[in-house]
């Protein structure tokens, strides 16, 4: 090798120094610190950048296994674990492999190795480690000796080289001692030692000194006094077993006599955030030491402090011994005594405690007294879905009883086993199912297995299985439940009821050994807890001999545990209420009966003192308290006092903690002038012998501003306060602490509603502006703020932060570029406001903004879903900010951009004095709400042109003009603003200014937007649905809103910095935006297109195509729309404009091309002239401003501007040729295009032909078919033939609507397979055995919250498991719960969303099936065009298109004879063979809807006929018809609920319409569509169906909600689907002949009230017995039709391949 390409070894690490080794160390802790503080990568990032020395390298490699173990990457913590037992081969590196390879799932097979890590050199706290992880490993396999062994070898370990880890160690020791056979006595004596254990050994645990119960409620008001501040204090809640038995000890206690507060020694979850949002306080003490989670707790003044843990893992009995309030309880949790002094009671019932009744009681067992209920002492309430319970005994299926238990194996002992083996012994044939961690690991099994063995059970007639989350499925499984003993089972009894399994228990002769009895007496089934063993299993074999019975007991156990006071929480809670008001009763009957200590008071002045100075608030207040109380001198009392002050300023002002320390304060100041001047010289006892002289008024007898001036007593004591400071004027201090004792929120409460009820009454606006004025003075009189300022700096570090991209996001909140925005409001709940707030909330940007909410009110149900819209959500009241400067800190400390206050003096003003902090340096107010409050703080209110008249603003003028289109012209008036900016307006003579917006969050009321129609409610959906006018107008605001954010914030901008820095800052945005574009990195782009169009002023419409373009690509359609909607103006100008030109007029006999050349021509040259973008790029933006419009459901102004900018690039469809349903022109004999078009020509093509279709879908919502189709195939002309399928099925399925007879529909359905003439087609052959069971697969679009939901779901649901699989290839990205209910159902669930044709066919030929059925057909985004692969050997459609797919692989279409009768010969019109069932459809009913009971015109008076149809359906023909039926059906009322209608200008297009077809429109209802459009129609008395186009699943829901539908018969299939329907429920006397017998069966049933009643009161049970809804039936016709059919092509693929061939 030559010396060139030799390689060096590599050097060895240097050795740490000192100083290096020392900062390795530091950080080192700081990996753990980081590990504490649950921020596992910035651990993982601190452990990666250790530098490596020799002699640490280790050390090195231990820490990053730590970190990596602690964040879950098991994979890297292994590397890390092997590399340091290389590095460092001893006990502690041989320990931390075991503890990887255990998180990985290894057991047994770890002892040895642990044994061997013993025997080497460890450090002892790994030692403790080892034992427990051996202990741990033990248990699991069932090993209780020897786990209980080495959990006391770890305890002792501990106690011997003084680790903190001793108490823990032995908890683990007690609960495990219950898995073994034990002496009461013995047992209860190891729990007592516990006492001498938690105390620490000597380390000086001492309870801390609590306050009186007299002060602690001092100042409160009396709702707030009278209530028992009840903790509950517990390391399980969270998703944990323990919380099944304590969430409703939290969430159902009487909130009017309890104040409730937890204390959360855990990781939270979502079960901790349902927990905090349904009590007072909620405090996380996982990260405290013992000591200061106690001083936490006892800070709270709890009443009664109430442990869920006991002696389990992560017991938080160490804080319970410093005693931290006056009533600790335990009993939850753990079974069995805590052992410590500290607790005063045990929870107990009658069965647990063997009691004949409840009541105090005390046990030698027990160091508590026992609180015995007089029926259960827990409740039970599940925290999953659970699935159905067995309603049959499992027996009758197998063929022999299933005896079983789930309980951990360390609790059958021998004596369960041989009771176990006896019965089985007894009954024969019977099996016994097992299921626990011992059966997961095989040496674990291996373990058990042989111990079963040994015991002498016969191994085929036990079933082992491991524990696994699905467990509670597994007791379908399961005949009979057998509980353990001595330890019984808790959660698995409760389980096993639960799932309807019955459950033999044993009474044992201890606490905790007759859980299973207490449950089972208190649902009623006591006869199955027995006394004794044999008892036990003659019970069992008794209850094997009879299956009747079990059958009845697996009917029945769930209803009786349901309705047992177990789950039932409230009656749970009122039974043990009472119980702890009369303990706590009896503890104020023992504090008032202590006798007032005057000898002790000098000494606890002096702890008062020593506690002041240590900080320590709380103890020191207790020690005021006795001072307060028993003293009699006043130098004694003046301390008292002053303590009380001190302490009260360490709260913000006006917290009800620093009211509270005020009253205190002042009532000893009142006690100090109750007494009487004594000589001097006199010192009575208890006292320190100063003197004290009263003035006649009452006052200390000094000047003003002199000291108290008191003698000094012999101690010295009198004239120095406890810091040692000169004493405090007697006036300052009695001024101080009357002002203070005030109810500062009360009294801001006040003057606020006094403001707020001038501003409700409408009065003088002057005397309005008076009272707010006077109001503000008083509260800032009150608060005396001291509001927070924002320098130039701060202001720059702002906008950079706002307009950075995510490629440049640092800081650790990653929150670069964003806009942090804050709203402040007490609303954030079920109040009036909610609904507005929420949807504008759920409207904003979040790419944009960091959305923080402040929430101040009370929480309820609305709350959270408040929390689930916001990336911050902080609720003042749990976290304990109770006062505005505590508010204000917090929302300061959140780096807020802009505050929105949404309360003002609304809700007695709660909001006010936190803006007087200025929490940030923007904040603005609601006019919508509230007056101005005159407040500087404040920068802006936020209003709209409909609350302030200004003549910048003048009416919205509407754009007119004509769609002329062959056979059509259609007027479209819709509202484009002309005035689309925002306004900066004074706000005299108050400070804050106005920023006035376009829009209002609100729906506008009537009179601001009259509509036409009837005044109706509108419908009530909650917060959620989008759907609402609600949502609509918020959606419509949220962008000027944001718009107006930008303004603000560029303004602030703009003021603090020189000119020059804000026109780089311009440039510097633009030129990113343009680059970022140019790039098509939109998502990059987003947040500086925001920032930029702040620079409203000097956006050019080029910067506004390339914002808007940013905003398009990125999703913020809103946006947008903003930025471009003024374009559409610029482009209506232009074409109106080149109109007008003389020189434009063409000649009669000018050719159209040259007529639109010519026309370009001016309006190119127009643009030019004024600097104006060209048509094209106008057009672009157009199309942009179009998708947009198209994706907020805005149809009318997505018509708008793709007609514009059809008409811009000169496309002129008057001359295209009309479609004749004679000889039908079809697309695609239109000459091939695009084939050698250049790229730019390309884009063009395909921006066209998406301007067509959007024009064309847009027509079509509005119910103009005949244009649509025009449009339609001008779109599927412009594109290459490879791209025309899907357009193409857009432009079939439009003539289903009308415009085409059924021949030539056909026809043109028939010639969709030259599109897929070039697929290559699979060659299927068949298996060599027929298969048994059948592969079914279901092609849809619709595996989602959609009405083929309800169609499609029992088939999936419902179907045959044992003949059958079914999987389903979904091809939508959306999914929801509805999909979660149909993925539960299948087999299998696979996407094909997203993915190009090739891709598609790849997967379903990766997943083969036997059949294949499409839900789709030719609707939005199907994927019927795969059957032209072949991809199944049966091909079946029908249930989602309406006709025909036209494809000659599509083999069967799904029917039945009223949608088809066979004598009509239909199927000329299919290219599939017809396969006739039962009924066409099977229908889904809804659970969560109610029943109808009466037609609504029995109530109302008036008929109210409805059409929930989808517009497009609704054709003029249809309108005709339903006028006549209201003009002969006197007072009646159409109500049309359609999705369209979410448009406010479709609505107004659609009235007009109506008018014009000469309908009274004051009768004509029209409603968006809703999320409980089921409830709406229990209002409605006769649903209208649609024709040529009939309802599809309007027409079901309709009959389900009892309302009868009149329809027209139709013709031929698409037409039939309402004979379908009425035919299969059952009511064919619906269906008309004519047009005109549906006019007269309307008219006739809507006069026939007593008729009408009857189907309303009858249709549901009709619907529920008919062929519609009789699932088993449907489903077994086409599973018959499945097998069938595949057995057909079997049979024929296996002959042709085994005839010769030529």
């Amino acid at each position: 090798m030559s010396k060139k390409s030799a390689k060096k070894p590599p050097q060895a690490p240097a050795k740490a120094d000192p100083q290096q080794r020392a900062a390795f160390l530091a950080q080192e802790d700081a990996v753990y610190d980081a590990l504490m503080a649950g921020d596992n990568e910035k651990a993982r990032d601190l452990a990666a950048s250790l530098p490596a020395y020799t002699g640490l390298l280790g050390n090195r490699a231990r820490i990053r296994c730590v970190a990596a173990l602690e964040s879950g990457l098991l994979a890297e913590a292994q590397a890390y674990a092997d590399e340091y037992c290389r590095l460092q081969p001893d006990g502690n590196s041989h320990f931390f492999l075991a503890r990887v390879r255990f998180a990985n799932g290894e057991r047994s097979g770890l002892l040895p190795l642990l044994e061997k890590a013993l025997t080497e050199s460890i450090t002892p706290g790994n030692m403790v480690r080892c034992y427990n992880l051996m202990a741990t490993i033990y248990r699991g396999r069932g090993d209780a000796a020897s786990s209980a062994a080495n959990f006391y070898r770890a305890y002792e370990t501990a106690k011997k080289y003084g680790l903190d880890t001793a108490s823990v160690e032995y908890d683990n020791y007690l609960f495990n001692s219950h898995y073994l056979p034990y002496d009461p006595a013995e047992l209860a004596e190891k729990h007592f030692r516990y006492q001498e254990i938690a105390a620490g050994a000597g380390t000086g645990v001492c309870r801390l000194p609590l306050r009186r119960r007299e002060n602690i409620r001092a100042g409160l008001p009396p709702e707030r006094a009278r209530k028992i501040r009840i903790g509950y204090i517990s390391p399980d809640l969270h998703e944990h077993v323990v919380l099944y038995f304590s969430r409703f000890m939290l969430t159902c206690a009487d909130r009017e006599k309890f104040a409730v507060y937890a204390y959360d020694h855990s990781i939270e979850d979502n079960y901790s955030q349902e927990l905090k949002d349904a009590i007072d306080g909620w405090r996380n003490i996982a990260r405290l030491d013992y000591r200061d989670a106690a001083r936490l707790v006892a800070a709270d003044n709890l009443d009664i402090l109430i442990d869920l843990s006991g002696h389990t893992k992560n017991s938080v009995l160490g804080i319970l011994a410093y005693k931290p309030a006056p009533i600790i309880i335990s009993g939850i949790g753990y079974f069995s005594t805590t052992g410590l002094d500290a607790v005063d009671y045990f929870l107990s019932d009658i069965h647990l405690a063997g009691a004949d009744e409840p009541g105090i009681y005390e046990s030698p067992l027990f160091k508590e007294k026992l609180l015995v209920l007089p029926r259960t002492h827990w409740s039970y309430s599940h925290l999953h879905p659970r699935p159905a319970s067995c309603l049959h005994t499992p027996a009758r299926r197998k063929g022999y009883v299933s005896f079983g238990s789930f309980n951990a194996l360390a609790k059958v002992n021998d004596e369960v086993l041989a009771a176990w083996k006896a019965i089985l012994e007894r009954v024969p044939g019977s099996h016994l199912i097992l299921k626990g961690d011992a059966f997961v690991n095989p040496l674990d099994r291996k373990y058990q297995e042989t111990r079963l063995k040994d015991f002498g059970f016969d191994m085929s007639r036990l079933d082992l299985w491991g524990s696994s989350p699905d467990y509670l499925d597994v007791y379908a499984e399961v005949d009979i439940a057998l509980d353990t003993f001595p330890y019984g089972g808790g959660a698995t009894t409760l389980d096993a009821l639960y799932m309807s399994v019955p459950v033999i228990s044993l009474i044992g002769g201890t606490h905790h050994a007759r859980f299973g009895y207490s449950i089972l007496q208190n649902i009623g089934l006591g006869e199955l807890a027995c006394g004794t063993v044999e008892e036990y299993i003659d019970r069992a074999c008794l209850i094997a001999s009879d299956l009747e019975t079990i059958d009845a007991l697996h009917q029945n156990i769930r209803t009786m545990l349901e309705n047992s006071i177990l789950m039932d929480g409230r009656r749970y809670m009122a039974e043990l209420e009472p119980y702890l008001e009369a303990i706590y009763e009896e503890y104020l009957r023992q504090e008032a009966a202590l006798a007032p200590d005057q000898a002790k008071t000098v000494s606890q002045a002096d702890d008062m003192k020593k506690y002041l100075e240590q900080g320590d608030n709380q103890s020191a207040l207790a020690m005021a308290d006795q001072i307060s109380t028993a003293a009699t001198d006043p130098a004694l009392l003046l301390e008292a006092a002053e303590a009380y002050k001190k302490a009260a300023e360490a709260y913000y002002p006006g917290s009800p903690a620093r009211r509270r320390e005020a009253v205190n304060c002042l009532a000893v100041l009142k006690k100090l002038t109750s007494l009487k001047a004594s000589p001097v010289g006199e010192v009575p006892a208890g006292r320190r012998g100063d003197t004290f002289s009263v003035s006649p008024d009452g006052l200390p007898a000094l000047p003003k501003g002199e000291p108290w001036g008191l003698p000094a007593s012999p101690s010295g004591r009198g004239v120095m306060s406890p810091d040692m400071t000169e004493r405090m004027p007697a006036s300052s201090l009695l001024s101080w602490a009357e002002k203070e004792s005030l109810d500062f929120r009360a009294e801001t409460a006040a003057l606020c509603n006094a403001v707020a009820e001038l501003t409700a009454s409408a009065g003088d606006s002057n005397l309005i502006h008076q009272a707010a004025e006077k109001a503000v003075s008083v509260i800032r009189q009150l608060y005396n703020p001291v509001p927070y300022a924002y320098d130039r700096e701060d202001i720059r570090r702002r906008f950079q932060r706002q307009a950075a991209t995510p490629e440049e996001e640092t800081n650790a909140e990653k929150t670069a570029g964003k806009i942090r925005l804050g709203f402040l409001s007490p609303d954030f709940s079920n109040t009036e406001s909610a609904k507005t707030i929420f949807s504008l909330l759920a409207s904003i940007d979040k790419q944009r903004y960091f959305l923080c909410l402040f929430f101040t009110g009370k929480a309820d149900g609305y709350t959270a879903e408040f929390k689930g819209i916001a990336d911050e959500f902080l609720d003042a009241s749990p976290l304990g900010l109770d006062s505005p400067e505590a508010i204000a800190r917090e929302i300061r400390s959140r780096d807020i951009d802009i505050l929105v206050d949404l309360a003002g003096f609304s809700r007695g003003g709660q909001t006010l004095p936190v803006l007087m902090y200025k929490p940030a340096p923007l904040i603005l107010g609601d006019l919508g709400w509230n007056p101005a409050a005159g407040l500087p703080e404040v920068d802006y209110l936020i209003s709209d042109r409909f609350q302030i008249a200004t003549p910048d603003y003048p009416a919205e003028a509407p754009l007119e003009f004509y769609l002329e289109e062959p056979g059509l012209t259609i007027p479209v008036e819709a509202v484009i603003d002309t005035n689309d900016t925002i306004s900066l307006a004074d706000n005299q003579p108050f400070p804050e200014k106005l920023l006035i917006l376009p829009h209002s969050p609100r729906p506008l009321p009537k009179e601001a937007s009259p509509l036409p129609g009837p005044t109706v409610p509108l419908p009530e959906d909650g917060l959620t649905p989008i759907d609402t006018l609600q949502a609509q107008a918020a959606v419509r605001y949220a962008p000027y809103f944001e718009q107006g954010i930008e303004l603000l914030l560029n303004r602030l901008f703009t003021a603090l910095l020189p000119p020059e820095e804000v026109q780089a800052q311009y440039k510097a945005l633009s030129d990113t935006c343009r680059q970022l574009t140019y790039q098509g990195n939109f998502s990059a782009a987003h947040n500086p297109a925001c920032r930029l169009s702040g620079f409203e002023q000097r956006l050019t419409p080029d910067d506004r195509g390339i914002l808007g373009n940013i905003f398009a690509r990125t999703g913020c359609t809103s946006k947008a729309i903003l930025l471009l909607r003024p374009l559409l103006n610029t482009a209506a100008w232009l074409l109106s404009t080149a109109g007008a030109r003389p020189d434009f007029l063409p000649e009669p006999a000018l050719p159209p091309v040259e007529k639109t050349q010519r026309r370009l021509s001016v309006i190119t040259e127009t643009a030019a002239n004024l600097g104006l973008p060209a048509p094209g790029a106008l057009t672009k933006y157009l199309y942009l401003l179009a998708e947009a419009y198209h994706d907020r459901c805005h149809h009318i102004q997505t018509l708008i501007a793709a007609y514009l900018g059809l008409q811009l690039l000169g496309e002129d469809t008057s001359d295209y040729p009309v479609d004749d349903p004679a000889s039908l022109i079809n697309p695609l004999d239109a000459a091939p295009c695009g084939t050698e078009d250049t790229p730019e020509l390309a884009e063009r093509r395909t921006m066209l032909s998406d301007l067509y279709m959007k024009v064309g879908i847009k027509l079509l919502d509005l119910s103009y078919a005949q244009a649509t189709h025009l449009f339609y195939r001008r779109s599927v002309e412009l594109l290459p033939p490879a791209n025309r399928g899907k357009i193409y099925s857009g432009w079939l399925m439009s003539y289903n609507f009308g415009g085409m007879s059924p021949e030539a529909r056909t026809s043109q359905h028939f010639r969709y397979n030259e599109l897929l003439a070039a697929v290559k087609k699979a060659v299927l052959t068949p298996p060599k055995k027929r298969p048994e069971k059948l592969r079914i697969g279901y092609l849809s679009n619709d595996f989602r919250n959609h009405v083929m939901f309800w169609f499609i779901y029992q088939l999936i649901a419902g179907y045959d498991r044992k003949h059958f699989s079914v999987t389903c290839f979904s091809l939508n990205k959306i999914r929801d719960n509805f999909t979660e209910m149909i993925e539960d159902q299948a087999d299998s669930f696979i996407s094909l969303a997203g993915k190009d044709y090739a891709e598609q066919v790849k997967l379903l030929r990766k997943n083969p099936v036997d059949i294949l059925v499409d839900f789709s057909g030719h609707t939005v985004d199907g994927a019927v065009s795969l059957f032209a692969a072949r991809v199944a050997p049966v091909q079946i459609s029908g249930l989602g298109y309406m006709t025909t797919t036209g494809l000659k692989d599509t083999d069967y279409f799904l029917t039945d004879e009223a949608a088809d009768p066979p004598e009509t010969n239909p199927e000329q019109f299919f290219s599939e063979k017809l396969l006739y069932l039962p009924s066409m459809f099977c229908y889904t009913g809804r659970s969560d809807v109610p029943v109808p009971e009466y037609a609504p015109v029995t109530k109302k008076g008036y008929v109210l006929f409805g059409s929930f149809n989808t517009f497009r359906k609704i054709n003029d023909n249809v309108l005709k018809l339903w006028k006549e039926i209201l003009q002969q059906v006197e007072h009646s009322r159409l109500l049309i609920k359609s999705q369209i209608f979410i448009d406010r200008e479709c609505v107004c297009h659609v009235y007009q319409r109506l008018a014009y077809l000469g309908f009274d429109t004051s009768r004509v209802i029209i409603e968006p569509a809703t999320s409980n459009y089921m409830n709406r129609y229990l209002d409605v008395d006769i649903h209208l169906d649609s024709f040529p186009y009939p309802g599809g699943g309007t027409t079901a829901d309709a009959l389900y909600m009892g309302v009868p539908v009149i329809a027209l018969k139709g013709t031929e299939h698409s037409s039939r689907f309402a004979d379908s329907f009425l035919t299969a429920a059952g009511v064919p006397e619906l269906l008309a002949d004519s047009p005109a017998e549906y006019a007269a069966k309307a008219v006739a049933l809507a006069r026939d009230i007593p008729r009408l009643d009857q189907y309303h009161r009858t249709l549901r049970n009709t619907l529920l017995n008919s062929k519609l809804m009789d699932t088993p039936r449907y489903v077994s016709a086409l599973e018959k039709a499945y097998r069938r059919l595949y057995d057909e092509w079997y049979d024929k693929n296996t002959i042709s391949k085994a005839s010769p061939t030529g």
